[in-house]
């Protein structure tokens, strides 16, 4: 009787195990896709709001660009929208939101190495991807 009793929970060690990679490799594909997506708007907007200023005056100077009123139009909306950029980034703070997406999928990759251990503490590594994913939900929701 014991053996079935140890077959089973062996059993149910395995499926916990199987289901527990598929939560981390599913929480890892979330964060790198994030990741993506955190690095479009904090280099976009980083390289805007100093990209789109310089442009304007550059506009300014050439006079390839156009008539005087069509480069000073250009001009003003290339700076406006440098402005904006600046302001978005500053307001939204995509740094921070960027790091923290990195933190948090740089821990699911070492929970992914460490639920290949065949004696890995699986509730202990449940808990820590619990824990990754509210420290995730708080930080990237408040300033």
């Amino acid at each position: 009787m014991e053996n079935l009793s140890n077959t089973a929970s062996s059993t149910n060690y395995e499926a916990w195990r199987k289901d527990l990679k598929q939560e981390i490799a599913t929480a890892e594909d979330r964060f790198r896709r994030n990741k993506n997506l955190w690095n479009w708007w904090y280099y976009g907007g980083l390289l805007g709001g100093i990209g789109l200023p310089a442009m304007s005056a550059l506009v300014l100077k050439v006079e390839s660009f156009g008539t005087t009123a069509g480069r000073n139009d250009w001009a003003a909306i290339l700076a406006a929208l440098g402005a904006v950029s600046g302001s978005v980034m500053a307001a939204i703070n995509f740094r921070k939101r960027w790091i923290v997406n990195r933190q948090a999928r740089a821990e699911v990759q070492k929970l992914r190495i460490e639920v290949l251990n065949p004696n890995a503490n699986l509730a202990e590594i449940s808990e820590s991807l619990k824990s990754i994913h509210a420290k995730y939900c708080n930080e990237v929701t408040t300033d």
